[in-house]
C-alpha cells in the first residue's frame, strides 16, 4: 500500500479530526514531524497527544525492526509510465504540470470542489471498499496512485470499471491559465 490517509489509522475520531484540521493528513505528515512539535500545537489535548505518540513510537519500533512502511501520498509520475493518480488517468492533459481545478458534480447536478463518498451514484459495495480503505471523498480517489486501486479490499475489475466510469461522467478539470 503506497497510500495511507490518516482516516485509514486506528485512531478515535477526536485524534483523527485533531490532525486533519491541523493539517496533516498523511502518515507522511506525521512522521516528519518531532514529537516537540506534535505536542506543541495549538488545542492539543492530553489523550490526542498521548495517542499520536504512541502510534509514532510503533512507527520506530517497526522501523527499528526492518518493517518498511510505504506512506508516500502521491508518487511522482516515473519515465516507465508508474506514478499516475486516478486523475492522471483519467485526465492525461493533467501531466503537463499546468495548474488545473478539478470540480464534481454532486448529486444536485452542481459542480462542487469535492462530495463524500456516501454522496455517489455508484454501487454500495464499492461505496464500502473505499471507506474501508480510509477514502471518504472523491478528491481523495482522484489523488490516489493508480496503482494502488489495486491495493484496496474487495474491489475487483467490475468496481474498478464502475468507479473510473463514474469520475469520467461526473468530475471535469478546468485548466488554469
Amino acid at each position: 500500500m503506497s497510500y495511507i490517509l490518516v482516516e485509514a489509522l486506528p485512531f478515535c475520531a477526536q485524534t483523527r479530526t485533531f490532525l486533519m484540521m491541523s493539517g496533516i493528513d498523511t502518515i507522511h505528515h506525521l512522521i516528519e514531524m518531532s514529537e516537540e512539535q506534535i505536542s506543541s500545537m495549538d488545542g492539543i489535548r492530553d489523550e490526542i497527544l498521548d495517542e499520536i505518540l504512541s502510534f509514532k513510537r510503533l512507527m520506530d519500533q517497526w522501523t527499528k525492526q526492518g518493517i518498511e512502511v510505504r506512506c508516500n501520498q502521491r508518487l511522482g509520475i516515473q519515465p516507465d509510465g508508474s506514478g499516475y493518480t486516478v486523475i492522471n488517468s483519467i485526465y492525461p492533459e493533467t501531466v503537463t504540470n499546468r495548474k488545473y481545478e478539478m470540480v464534481i458534480q454532486n448529486k444536485d447536478g452542481e459542480f462542487v470542489k469535492d462530495c463524500l463518498i456516501d454522496e455517489m451514484n455508484v454501487s454500495k459495495r464499492l461505496k464500502n471498499s473505499l471507506l474501508s480503505f480510509g477514502i471518504i471523498s472523491v478528491r481523495d480517489v482522484m489523488d490516489l496512485d493508480y496503482d494502488a486501486l489495486s491495493d484496496i479490499k474487495k474491489l475487483g475489475e467490475k468496481s474498478k470499471t464502475e468507479l473510473i466510469k463514474y469520475l469520467k461522467t461526473h468530475t471535469t478539470i478546468r485548466l488554469c491559465a
